[in-house]
């Protein structure tokens, strides 16, 4: 009865460490960057302190930049909800759904669809 219980105990200890034996090695680990990253491709040195970074937002120097998005008009989706009320869903164009009433009819008008100073407000 012993000598079973060990010969069982041998064999499942010798196939486990057989298993891990032919076990294929993990692929080795890359680590990519995207290719607009704004992070510099030289190796990082520990020895010198931390710096602020260059990579500075572009849009809040290019007033042009800033007075395009304000004047783009906004407009809600309008379709007319469970409760029957317009849908208030901001989409990109006139005559546009919102994913969740794609394909209904909107129940304004195109002109009542534009929401006025919604750019604006931001500056």
């Amino acid at each position: 009865m012993v000598w079973s219980l060990t010969a069982i105990a041998v064999i499942a200890i010798s196939a486990f460490a057989l298993g891990r034996y032919l076990r294929p090695a993990p692929p080795p680990l890359i680590i990519e960057r995207a290719s607009n990253s704004p992070l510099s491709d030289l190796p990082v040195n520990a020895n010198e302190p931390a710096r602020k970074s260059n990579h500075d937002d572009d849009s809040t120097k290019d007033p042009s930049r800033v007075a395009q998005s304000t004047d783009d008009p906004v407009y809600i989706c309008g379709a007319r909800t469970k409760k029957g009320t317009p849908c208030r869903r901001r989409v990109h164009f006139a005559g546009e759904r919102c994913f969740q009433h794609k394909g209904m009819p909107a129940m304004l008008p195109v002109d009542k669809l534009i929401i006025k100073g919604a750019g604006s407000s931001k500056q």
